[in-house]
């Protein structure tokens, strides 16, 4: 409990817990590189090898066609199929986010024009302190 007070001057502050590091930082403080540039907390170095393996494959994928004898092609059908699927399935989970947001945003006014009414009530039912009763 008998805690030294933190120096705050340093950036080390953090708003949530003592020992969070990259995303509850303090914003104002002066860094060394400018805030898009800020690898810290971010999700590149997670996807970083998926994105390698994905070039590596399509590089490869590309020299095959090129350079050999070998056809890999698939057909305008199965393309436009698959992009079909693709625009259905996105289309769906933007629909159902639509929806999640306005079904939010309606409990959120209800809930506001209930808390309203609740507090006119209270307001009207409690007396005064030079009312008569």
């Amino acid at each position: 409990m008998d805690q030294a007070p933190e120096d705050h001057s340093r950036g080390t502050h953090c708003w949530t817990t003592p020992k969070c590091r990259h995303v509850h930082d303090d914003p104002f403080i002066k860094r060394r590189l400018p805030y898009p540039l800020r690898f810290t907390g971010s999700v590149l170095f997670s996807i970083f090898p998926y994105v390698i393996f994905a070039g590596v494959l399509a590089t490869a994928v590309v020299l095959v066609d090129q350079y050999t004898k070998v056809s890999i092609s698939i057909s305008p059908t199965l393309t436009s199929v698959l992009g079909f699927v693709v625009g259905l399935s996105i289309t769906f989970r933007n629909q159902t986010a639509y929806e999640r947001y306005t079904e939010g945003r309606r409990l959120w006014n209800q809930l506001q024009f209930v808390v309203r009414n609740m507090g006119r009530v209270i307001w009207l039912q409690v007396f005064g302190p030079y009312s008569s009763s």
